[in-house]
This record gives C-alpha cells, sequence and structure tokens, in this order.
C-alpha cells in the first residue's frame, strides 16, 4: 500500500492544485478515477516486463561484478571502520571515497551500457524468457 501511495500521491497532488476534483461524486471526480486507473495500468505494463525484469537482473549482475572488482577498497574501508568504531563517520572519509569512486567507475552509466552491449545476447534470452 506504501508504494502505492507514493505512485498516486503526486498525481492526486498534481490534480488538487489544478482544481479538478471539484465536488464529492462530481464529474471531475470520475475523470481523476479513470486517470487513476490508467497510471495503475501504465505501472503494471512497466513492472511485468519481461524485458524490464531481464535488464534488473544483467544490473544485478553488474552490481556484483563490480563489487568483486572493488573488493580492496571495501576491505580496506571495512577495516577502517572496525577499528575507528562509532568514529568511522569521520575518521575513514577518505576510505568511504574511493569505495565511490571505484563503483561510479565500474556501476555507473557508461558502464552499464558497456555491459548491455557485451551482454546483448544474454539480455534478449532473458526476455523472451529462455534463461536466467
Amino acid at each position: 500500500r506504501k508504494g502505492l501511495f507514493n505512485c498516486v500521491a503526486p498525481t492526486l497532488a498534481r490534480s488538487l492544485e489544478r482544481g479538478r476534483m471539484t465536488s464529492p461524486g462530481g464529474a471531475e471526480k470520475d475523470g481523476m478515477a479513470e486517470g487513476k486507473a490508467q497510471f495503475k495500468d501504465d505501472a503494471r505494463q512497466s513492472r511485468f516486463s519481461f524485458r524490464k525484469r531481464a535488464e534488473d537482473l544483467l544490473r544485478q549482475d553488474l552490481k556484483e561484478e563490480a563489487l568483486d572488482l572493488c573488493k580492496p577498497q571495501v576491505g580496506a574501508f571495512a577495516e577502517c571502520a572496525k577499528e575507528s568504531g562509532l568514529m568511522v563517520v569521520f575518521s575513514c572519509q577518505g576510505k568511504l571515497k574511493e569505495v565511490n569512486q571505484c563503483l561510479s567507475i565500474h556501476n555507473g552509466p557508461e558502464a552499464w551500457e558497456r555491459y548491455k552491449l557485451k551482454h546483448k545476447d544474454l539480455l534478449d534470452r532473458r526476455a523472451r524468457g529462455d534463461a536466467t
């Protein structure tokens, strides 16, 4: 329910700003119900799309690969965090910056596009439902 509210709330807010909800049970409210139904249908279509699911799985593979490539930086940050305790926020800023830089290189938008091109056949098979 919470997720649905977050999706529908902006639409309702825009309608209220435009003054479309004039009276309970009025024509504007009926039109709003149709708009909400269309919004829900569109959201369902994108959620249940095989292509979207295939891209999500491929993105997950990229994230795992990026974490493996950044393992030394992540390990250094983890060691610093163990040693620093509650002062980790102040003591390990440099290590965290190194982790974020590494991850942005290996998991950024450019890396994602390269990874999609490299694994296009896998993406297509997953989109058709042939491979997991």
